[in-house]
């Protein structure tokens, strides 16, 4: 039985549009992909979206830094195949909520959040080779979420690797300070601007963590972004 959840205007920070706060809208919740808590909130339309920035180029064009063109090619910026770790295919659509984060990890980084969850399972995206998007929300307070850990699968190794770099680049140009990392291996991306998002890359899907503008500091928002997206991730391979 499906059911349609409206939340009215719910904003969130954290890597938002700079002109234009996130919205909400109306979306239908079925059995398998109610909400965890009492509370979900529908997809998020700005830019600072990780998987909503447009498409990326075209799957043999890829412009991705840090992603190894050839494997063992010597001129490549990035790890190669020998170099980068291994990896368990799982289907990050079927991820437990619940066990992705939880509030005694997340009170470790970001304090007392409100208890509110939701899980909110996305259709897929053909124009951006995205085939499901499933967002974990945490610390949901009538029309805020604290926390949310976004997994989009897409077609290919490359179609992720191209909305990674497209994010990375839409946040820049919006103003974001900017920073690379590994996450249990694997490349990603950090970037703070009104809140903070990071984007971990792994096989042909990503993990992305966004924290709301003002839970923690700025400063402390980069170690506070990759300790959580280690959790998560290694939460949603471990239980794949």
């Amino acid at each position: 039985m499906a059911a349609a959840l409206l939340i009215g205007g719910a904003t969130i920070a954290g890597c938002g549009s700079s002109s234009a706060d996130r919205t909400t809208s109306i979306v239908t919740v079925t059995a398998d992909t109610a909400a965890v808590g009492t509370t979900s909130a529908g997809p998020e339309t700005s830019a600072g979206d990780p998987t909503s920035a447009g498409p990326g180029t075209s799957p043999g064009e890829s412009t991705s830094a840090g992603v190894s063109t050839s494997a063992g090619d010597p001129t490549s910026a990035g790890p190669t195949s020998e170099t980068m770790p291994p990896v368990v295919t799982v289907d990050p659509l079927k991820a437990d909520c619940t066990k992705v984060l939880n509030p005694t990890e997340l009170g470790k980084v970001f304090g007392q959040l409100p208890a509110g969850t939701g899980r909110l399972l996305e259709a897929a995206n053909p124009d951006r080779e995205i085939t499901g998007r499933l967002k974990c929300q945490y610390g949901v307070a009538g029309s805020t979420i604290a926390v949310q850990v976004v997994l989009a699968q897409f077609s290919s190794q490359q179609a992720a690797r191209d909305q990674m770099e497209l994010t990375a680049t839409t946040e820049r140009q919006a103003g974001a300070k900017d920073s690379t990392t590994t996450v249990m291996g694997h490349p990603a991306d950090v970037l703070i601007r009104d809140g903070g998002l990071i984007v971990v890359g792994y096989d042909t899907w990503t993990l992305s963590v966004v924290a709301a503008d003002g839970i923690v500091a700025n400063d402390a928002l980069p170690a506070a972004l990759e300790a959580t997206a280690a959790y998560a991730l290694d939460r949603v391979v471990a239980n794949g």
